[in-house]
């Protein structure tokens, strides 16, 4: 039987330029901000010309204009996102996702990982080694070193259990169980 990898579930870090990730970011920022006023006002004018009130009072009207704006946005960006100029952006939302979700059990793996359970050792790995990654990136550094040290002490575990741990031992699926 062979065996189906969920891509989606699947996690690798990856080396990602600070420069091209933070520029194409902004960037993207930009467009967002961008096309959501390009789109909205237009169409907010629209309705309130077609069905608005002459006394004003038109805020659902534009409401409806920003939602129809960010709809279409949001439209965009998931068509788009498969884009080699978009890689370095969704790769690091990918990786805020699943540092969210080890997050969500951190106790529970932290416990697991202090008895020795090589999956929450796999997952705590990730999530300190993902973190380090995403603060690089972000350029927020304040944190690094504390960081750093519990990447020590995680190491320090690892070897001292004799375990073989990689980067890409990690799954999603790892945490169903904390």
């Amino acid at each position: 039987m062979r065996a189906i990898i969920d891509f989606e579930s699947v996690m690798l870090l990856e080396d990602i330029d600070q420069k091209t990730y933070t520029k194409r970011l902004r960037l993207l920022m930009l467009m967002v901000v961008v096309a959501l006023c390009i789109i909205s006002i237009p169409f907010s004018a629209l309705l309130i010309v077609l069905i608005g009130s002459a006394d004003g009072g038109n805020v659902i009207l534009n409401a409806i204009g920003v939602a129809v704006a960010a709809v279409i946005v949001v439209a965009v960006l998931k068509r788009t996102s498969s884009h080699p100029w978009m890689h370095e952006v969704v790769y690091v939302w990918r990786l805020k996702q699943q540092l969210n979700r080890i997050t969500r059990k951190f106790k529970a793996v932290t416990e697991a990982a202090q008895r020795g359970e090589r999956d929450a050792i796999i997952a705590l790995n990730f999530s300190y080694r993902g973190s380090e990654q995403l603060y690089i990136l972000d350029n927020n550094i304040i944190t690094l070193d504390d960081l750093r040290l519990k990447i020590a002490a995680l190491d320090a575990q690892i070897a001292e259990l004799e375990l073989d741990v990689a980067l890409d031992d990690y799954r999603e699926e790892l945490l169903k169980q904390y």
